[in-house]
């Protein structure tokens, strides 16, 4: 089971690990052992939220959507992706990853095989209904798998006489939006139809950078991609969100400053450049290499950063700034 250590959920919410476990003892809320202390596991976590009224799905029919895109490959999407989704079930949240990409690298990063699982493409062709291609990672994390049979889904797609592009995905998707409050896409880096797809179905489109004028360059062409879609579609108002995190990270590094200079430059990027950024961090290699995953680490600015974004795109940092009273409410509740 995955959980999170109550230090590190009262640093999240920022509150004492103190009054966590006054919470815990109040509310009879369940803990597991970790080592010589105890962690939370989703439910519990779920429960402390939801006992301050924070709202796990902010509409009745759709999840909150995570679109990670980017037309440069190499920029740490998958990692980004694999973060958000497994770290986002940590904290109660019921999560579907959908792996977009044919090399199936968001598949491997949650240790299940490429081979012979039935994916996407064949849910389009109408071999498979959404719910048979659908496979349990933990109990609050479901992946949608991919490998190299969904490179096959754009010649399907252009075959067809028409394709409802905006709402594709809300069409496929229909049975099982009430399952999850949080659906994260890694998609390929590419602009086909299915990618203009998942951009439109999703509430929020993410765009990694990284420290480097190809990475920043890309960026520059995502956004490009994306107001031309836009304006494809304008007759129907599409407004395709988007944000831009700072992916590797290091103020020490002169380029980074520089990549962050050029952003400030232009306003499109600039007002939708995230305030948070995540560090450079050999976390992420080693973690994949051991097939672990970054909130699996004691102690890591790799996992201080992801729970930043997750916090951020999650709506549980506007939650925390507009409700520190509730927070605080906590320690008269428990007092």
């Amino acid at each position: 089971m995955k959980t999170i250590s109550a230090k590190d959920f009262s640093s999240l919410i920022n509150v004492s690990p103190h009054l966590i476990y006054k919470i815990i003892k109040e509310h009879n809320i369940s803990v597991v052992p970790l080592g010589n202390k105890n962690a939370l596991p989703p439910e519990s976590i779920r429960k402390i939220l939801e006992l301050r009224g924070f709202k796990f799905k902010k509409h009745n029919s759709k999840p909150l959507v995570i679109n990670v895109f980017g037309m440069k490959g190499g920029i740490g999407k998958t990692s980004i992706a694999t973060a958000l989704a497994e770290g986002s079930s940590r904290l109660g949240f019921r999560v579907l990853a959908v792996d977009l990409d044919m090399q199936g690298n968001l598949t491997q990063s949650f240790n299940m095989k490429k081979h012979g699982q039935p994916v996407l493409y064949h849910v389009i062709v109408g071999d498979k209904n959404i719910k048979d291609v659908i496979i349990p990672v933990t109990p609050n994390l479901h992946l949608l798998p991919s490998s190299l049979d969904n490179s096959q889904i754009e010649h399907v797609l252009n075959s067809k006489q028409s394709i409802n592009i905006t709402n594709f995905f809300d069409e496929m998707f229909d049975s099982i939006m009430s399952d999850y409050d949080l659906i994260v896409i890694d998609c390929p880096p590419s602009i086909h139809k299915i990618t203009v797809c998942a951009s439109c179905f999703a509430t929020e489109n993410l765009i990694p950078i990284n420290a480097d004028i190809d990475s920043f360059d890309g960026v520059v062409m995502t956004v490009s991609e994306i107001e031309k879609i836009e304006r494809s579609f304008k007759n129907l108002s599409i407004k395709i969100n988007y944000k831009i995190i700072f992916n590797k990270y290091d103020a020490r590094e002169k380029l980074s400053l520089n990549i962050m200079g050029s952003i400030s430059e232009r306003k499109n990027l600039k007002d939708n450049l995230l305030p948070i950024v995540i560090r450079t961090n050999t976390a992420f290699k080693n973690t994949k290499a051991d097939g672990e995953y970054i909130f699996d680490l004691k102690k890591s600015t790799a996992k201080e950063d992801c729970f930043s974004l997750i916090s951020e795109l999650t709506g549980l940092t506007d939650w925390l700034a507009r409700g520190k009273s509730n927070i605080r409410d906590l320690e008269t509740t428990v007092a």
